[in-house]
């Protein structure tokens, strides 16, 4: 099962300052598609109940993790924790991170910065956070609450299962496993990035087994992962796999498939009604390049992630 990092309060665990706990049912119910491996770095420094932080912006700009009732800095701690966390991160083979929203150790959007004073200055990524996403620069993540806007979420999602993918090509590399892992995945790298998906295309047709080379697909391939996919650029690639069924079609067919296309563009029926058309032409047919497509089959489909018509904008 993929292994995903989880803010422990997000799964249940009372491990609050406070002693409650944070739990996200989305969250939760992910349990089923992927194992959690939890962790809190205030918890695991002072226990709990304990004093709340923020983060605070000293006079040298350093920013600093400081206990509201105390005053304390516990910043050396907390980033020695995330440190020591980036490692079993990594011995773990963490695909993706949910970490807590507006924590000043976990959030990564919008925490609250303040100055000596206790005014308020500006916001910043929480500690723990920071390091995380520092020493894996690729690593799809989110925070719990972003993730009900169901645009996020299949972005997400989505990243994670493609990286997932990515660390097991490259236990095994060889050039005829990228170019294999390349064609499984060319129309959901196009419905990321036009750009991008050229020039791995031009990689994996050039790949040899060196080092170099799986390094410069893996960082390009991850890279385009975490872009956001657009409405239109979505639509470039459906187009495109429209391409490979059209001649086995009727004029009426086509007629109604094209405009079922252009109403996903307009955002009136969800990615899941083309996919399902696409499938059923799929084995009617037996169209064995659309078959594999990443863009059809890399997560489970009960996820639902593509049954929602906001999930691209």
């Amino acid at each position: 099962m993929i292994k995903i990092g989880v803010s422990s309060c997000l799964i249940g665990i009372e491990c609050a300052y406070n002693g409650s706990s944070r739990k996200d049912d989305f969250v939760v119910s992910l349990s089923k598609y992927f194992e959690f491996v939890p962790f809190c770095p205030e918890d695991a420094i002072l226990s709990h109940p304990r004093e709340s932080m923020k983060l605070v912006l000293d006079k040298n700009g350093t920013i600093r993790s400081v206990g509201n009732k105390t005053k304390t800095d516990y910043t050396k701690p907390i980033i020695e924790y995330s440190l020591n966390a980036a490692q079993k991160a990594k011995q773990e083979n963490i695909c993706g991170f949910i970490f807590t929203a507006k924590s000043p150790s976990c959030g990564v959007f919008r925490v609250k910065l303040y100055l000596e004073n206790s005014m308020p200055v500006d916001t910043t990524k929480g500690l723990f956070s920071k390091t995380i996403i520092e020493q894996f620069p690729f690593l799809p993540y989110e925070e719990e609450k972003r993730l009900s806007d169901p645009w996020l979420r299949y972005n997400f999602i989505v990243s994670v299962y493609a990286y997932s993918e990515m660390i097991q090509l490259n236990k095994n590399p060889s050039r005829k496993a990228l170019i294999d892992f390349h064609t499984r995945y060319k129309f959901l790298l196009l419905s990321k990035s036009t750009k991008n998906y050229k020039k791995l295309g031009q990689i994996a047709s050039f790949a040899n087994n060196t080092h170099e080379t799986f390094n410069s697909y893996t960082a390009l391939f991850l890279e385009t992962m975490l872009i956001k996919s657009k409405k239109n650029q979505v639509y470039n690639a459906l187009e495109h796999m429209f391409g490979f069924i059209k001649d086995f079609l009727s004029s009426e067919e086509k007629i109604v498939f094209l405009s079922t296309l252009l109403d996903f563009k307009k955002g009136i029926v969800p990615l899941v009604a083309i996919n399902r058309m696409f499938e059923l032409y799929i084995e009617k047919y037996n169209i064995g390049y659309l078959k594999n497509q990443a863009f059809f089959n890399l997560y489970p489909k009960d996820l639902g992630l593509d049954s929602n018509t906001l999930a691209f904008k």
